[in-house]
């Protein structure tokens, strides 16, 4: 396909409306099974996004810091309990930190 442009806002998108609906199970009360189904989610959503963050840059000695630096927001990720990520959420300014994880990875 010639005509064939690749988009990579697609994962930071579903990512955006996964945060939305975590948000939302959490203004609710949802019971405690559902707020780890959400937050599992949402994980999953952040590593999705940084690892299409990564497709964007070739592997090459010039973008090795970036890499580095997805690799390492891809690992927190994984290893950060549910329970810290709905208290991550809960509070606003940690919110800030959590959400915008994958855009400070691009920078």
């Amino acid at each position: 396909m010639a005509g064939f442009v690749a988009w990579y806002g697609k994962k930071r998108l579903r990512l955006t409306e996964r945060e939305e609906e975590f948000l939302d199970v959490l203004r609710r009360g949802a019971s405690e099974t559902d707020l780890a189904k959400a937050a599992e989610t949402l994980r999953t959503a952040h590593i999705r996004a940084l690892k299409e963050k990564r497709q964007k840059f070739a592997p090459s000695e010039r973008n090795a810091a970036l890499y580095a630096g997805i690799d390492d927001a891809i690992r927190w990720w994984s290893d950060l309990p549910t329970d810290a990520i709905v208290e991550g959420y809960r509070d606003p300014k940690r919110r800030r930190k959590m959400s915008s994880a994958v855009r400070r990875a691009a920078k």
